[in-house]
């Protein structure tokens, strides 16, 4: 589940009520809160950094000219970033709880629910028409090219995350532990980049029979199998808190993008009662031994 999915699961679950992707085109506002004492108003605007904010082409566009165009159309704007979300949910729940108080208390913060009249509506779409179609094209260009890029030591590609498509069929158990084992093996060494849904040669593959083997998959439902997987294989709450995922539409294919950071501590890897432990060595994981893990963690981690 995105983080806009379960920011607003999470608000609805309190009380609020909240409309998500407000606007037209592709330049939107992700969540916008009803006003608690006026329907007819939201008081307050959540900006995520999910998939449009992060594909803008710069942070002037990302940082600036968005939000100076949403508080000239009314807006109050809160910003939840996933590292603070990942780290403290209940926190960043609060920090809105109580900023629409405050607005609450001092009968701010309103615009209209049918403001965004035909005027603004097309100032959105000549705004996000402009911006969207380039960075659009940008964004695919690098992408494909470091997709295409030759696996090293910190990019990795898989063809899927649950289904093998060597048997024709779901298969967890083999093909999770090889996610997990790339992605202990990034944060054990230096961090780095898992393309899922692409082939050892760069060819797009896609999700979807991935998507298949959840119930009414898509991005959301695989985001929250393969952060429940990776949890539970590398058995460290941390482990979430290192990862961005982001998924990018290619060739009418949805993959899946593991940016990776390297941890602070040792990620060992838990299966059927084993422990393993794998390093990022050149372009491929290799395994360490008791005596080579004890090794590389006096000299990675000083203990």
């Amino acid at each position: 589940m995105g983080l806009v999915s379960l920011i607003s699961q999470k608000l609805s679950d309190i009380g609020y009520q909240v409309d998500t992707k407000i606007g037209l085109s592709n330049y939107k506002l992700d969540i916008a809160i009803v006003h608690p004492d006026d329907p007819s108003r939201y008081i307050l605007g959540i900006e995520c950094d999910e998939h449009f904010f992060l594909s803008t082409p710069s942070t002037k566009e990302r940082d600036v000219t968005r939000q100076q165009f949403l508080e000239k159309k009314g807006w109050i704007i809160e910003r939840v970033w996933s590292k603070n979300w990942w780290l403290d949910s209940g926190k960043e729940i609060r920090r809105i709880q109580d900023k629409i108080e405050e607005l609450r208390k001092n009968n701010d913060g309103s615009v209209l629910k049918d403001k965004i009249n035909k005027k603004d509506k097309l100032e959105y779409d000549r705004i996000s028409e402009k911006v969207f179609d380039y960075q659009v094209l940008k964004k695919e260009e690098n992408i494909i090219k470091r997709i295409k890029d030759r696996e090293s030591s910190n990019v990795e590609r898989k063809s899927s995350f649950r289904y093998d498509i060597n048997l024709k069929q779901l298969n967890p158990k083999v093909i999770e532990k090889i996610i997990a084992k790339t992605v202990q093996a990034f944060m054990n060494a230096e961090g780095g980049t898992l393309f899922i849904g692409v082939d050892d040669d760069g060819n797009i593959l896609g999700l979807l029979e991935d998507y298949k083997t959840l119930d009414k998959g898509n991005s959301d439902k695989f985001e929250l199998k393969l952060r429940q997987s990776l949890e539970n294989y590398l058995n460290d709450k941390i482990v979430n808190e290192l990862i961005q995922i982001d998924f990018h539409t290619i060739e009418e294919r949805e993959i899946c993008e593991l940016n990776i950071k390297k941890s602070p501590k040792p990620i060992i890897l838990t299966a059927e009662g084993k422990q393993e432990f794998y390093v990022r060595i050149g372009n491929s994981s290799k395994p360490y031994s008791f005596n080579e893990f004890y090794e590389y963690s006096k000299r990675r981690f000083q203990i």
